[in-house]
C-alpha cells in the first residue's frame, strides 16, 4: 500500500469534474456551473375505447364491391321499372281509345240516348210502315215511332255474335229490343296495330206493332169485369176453366231480358205471352201444358189478378245432351291449366266459328297458369236446356273445380257456363259460350 502523501494528491487532481467534490475542495469563482436540463417523461394520455389511432382516422372508409354493384343494380332495376310504366300507359292508353265501345257509345248518344226516327230513316224504310199501320204520310210514320219510345229507360250492351270482323250492340228501350247496332273494322290501325272501327249499319226493330200489341182496348165504360192476365212462355197452352186460351186473347208478348245478355245476337230472348181475359170472378182452375208435355203451376197475384207461370227447359235435350255439355266443359276446363292440349277438345268447337280461333288462341298463354298434378270435379250440374230452333239449342253447366299439386294447397275454383250449340253436318258443335 502506498502513502505517499503526494501520490494521494494526485489522484484526487485526476477526479472527473462530474464527481462530488469534498467539503474540504474549493471551485475557482471564475469557472461557471453549468446546469443541464433533466428530460421530462411525457404525461400519458387517457385512452377511450372509441378512439382510434391517428393513422386510421385519417384514412378513408372503402365501401366494399359487392355493394356498390348491388346498389347500381337496383337503380337501374328502377330505371327499367319507371321506363316500363311509362311505356305500358301509353300502350294501355292507345289500346283503350281503340276499343269499339266508344264508337258505339257516340252511336247510342246520336240516335238513341233522345230516339229520334228522323235522324235514322236512311237505315229503314218509312213507307214501308206508313202501308203497313195506314199512316196518312211518313212523317206521321216516323212521328209514331218516337212517341213508342218517349219517356222510355234506353240503354245499351254488347251482344254476343259470331261474326269474326264486326260486333254487335243492342239497344233496349225499358228492356225491349228496338235496335242492333253493328260496327265493322275501318281497315285503319293505332300506331301499334290495334284496328279500328266503324259503324256499318243499323238494324231496326218494329216499334210500333210492338206497341200496338201492348196497348190493345181491353176495358170500356160498360165492362164491368175484372181484367185477369196469364203471363207464360210462348210454347205454353194455358187453360181457363176448361178452356184454351187463343191468339185473339194475346195483349203482347215479351221476351226474358235477364238472359238475354248471354245469347248470340240473332236471338231476342226467351218469348213469353201475356193473355188477358175479362171475368166477373176468379177462375175455378188454370192450368197450362208445358213443353215437356208436361202441367205447369201457376203463381196468382191477387193484387194484379196475375197469374204466372215459370219457364221449364227442354227435358228430352237435357237427357240427351247433358254428358256431352259435361264433357266439354270439363276438358276445356283441363286445358285451361295447359293439362290438355286444344286437338283434344277441338271435336266439341264449330270450327266456322270465332270462339274456336279464340279457343285454340288460349293455348299460347298456358305457360302462364299454375299447372294441376291432377283435378277432379264436384258439384256438377248441367240443366237450363233450351232450344231456339231446330238446329240450335242453349245449357247450363257449373262446377267446383279442384286442382291437386304437390308441395300445394289444392286450388279451388268455381265454373259456371254457358254453351250454345248449333249442328254441324249432324254434329251438335260449340259456336259460342259464356262465363255466368
Amino acid at each position: 500500500m502506498n502513502n505517499n502523501p503526494n501520490d494521494r494528491n494526485l489522484r484526487r487532481a485526476r477526479r472527473k469534474p462530474n464527481m462530488k467534490p469534498s467539503a474540504g475542495d474549493t471551485v475557482p469563482s471564475s469557472a461557471p456551473v453549468v446546469r443541464r436540463p433533466v428530460p421530462q417523461r411525457p404525461v400519458p394520455q387517457p385512452v377511450h375505447a372509441n378512439a382510434a389511432p391517428a393513422a386510421r382516422r385519417t384514412k378513408k372508409k372503402q365501401i366494399p364491391l359487392f355493394y356498390l354493384i348491388y346498389a347500381s343494380c337496383i337503380v337501374l332495376v328502377l330505371a327499367g321499372l319507371a321506363v316500363g310504366v311509362v311505356v305500358l300507359r301509353a300502350f294501355l292508353t292507345e289500346y283503350e281509345s281503340a276499343q269499339p265501345i266508344h264508337i258505339a257509345e257516340d252511336v247510342f248518344q246520336t240516335y238513341f240516348s233522345d230516339p229520334d226516327y228522323q235522324k235514322l230513316t236512311k237505315y229503314f224504310s218509312a213507307a214501308e210502315y206508313t202501308e203497313k199501320y195506314q199512316y196518312e204520310s211518313e212523317a206521321d210514320t216516323i212521328d209514331a215511332m218516337n212517341q213508342c219510345v218517349k219517356g222510355k229507360k234506353m240503354s245499351f250492351f254488347k251482344a254476343a255474335t259470331d261474326l269474326e270482323s264486326s260486333i254487335e250492340y243492342s239497344v233496349t228501350a225499358d228492356n225491349v229490343k228496338i235496335a242492333t247496332i253493328r260496327l265493322c273494322e275501318s281497315g285503319k290501325t293505332t300506331k301499334h296495330g290495334y284496328p279500328l272501327y266503324q259503324l256499318e249499319t243499323i238494324k231496326l226493330y218494329d216499334v210500333i206493332g210492338y206497341s200496338r200489341s201492348q196497348n190493345q182496348e181491353t176495358t170500356g165504360p160498360d165492362i164491368v169485369e175484372i181484367k185477369f192476365t196469364f203471363i207464360a212462355p210462348s210454347n205454353y197452352r194455358i187453360s181457363v176453366d176448361g178452356t184454351e186460351l187463343t191468339a185473339e186473347q194475346i195483349a203482347k208478348t215479351t221476351y226474358d231480358t235477364e238472359t238475354l245478355r248471354k245469347m248470340p245476337a240473332d236471338y231476342q230472348g226467351i218469348p213469353y205471352t201475356e193473355y188477358t181475359v175479362m171475368l166477373e170472378e176468379p177462375p175455378q182452375t188454370v192450368s197450362a201444358i208445358d213443353s215437356n208435355g208436361d202441367t205447369a203451376e201457376a203463381q196468382y197475384d191477387d193484387k194484379t189478378y196475375t197469374y204466372t207461370f215459370a219457364f221449364v227447359y227442354d227435358k228430352q235435350l237435357e237427357s240427351e245432351y247433358s254428358s256431352y255439355a259435361i264433357e266439354a266443359a270439363q276438358k276445356l276446363a283441363a286445358y285451361m291449366q295447359a293439362g290438355l292440349r286444344f286437338d283434344d277438345i277441338a271435336k266439341y268447337y264449330d270450327p266456322s266459328s270465332q270462339l274456336y280461333s279464340d279457343t285454340r288462341a288460349i293455348g299460347a298463354d298456358a305457360w302462364m297458369v299454375n299447372k294441376y298434378d291432377s283435378m277432379e270435379f264436384k258439384d256438377v250440374q248441367c240443366g237450363e236446356f233450351y232450344r231456339y230452333s231446330d238446329t240450335s239449342f242453349a245449357c247450363r253447366v257449373s262446377m267446383i273445380q279442384i286442382g291437386h299439386r304437390a308441395g300445394y294447397e289444392d286450388s279451388t275454383d268455381p265454373i259456371d257456363y254457358m254453351f250454345f250449340f248449333r249442328l254441324v253436318d249432324g254434329t251438335y258443335l260449340m259456336y259460342e259460350r259464356y262465363n255466368n
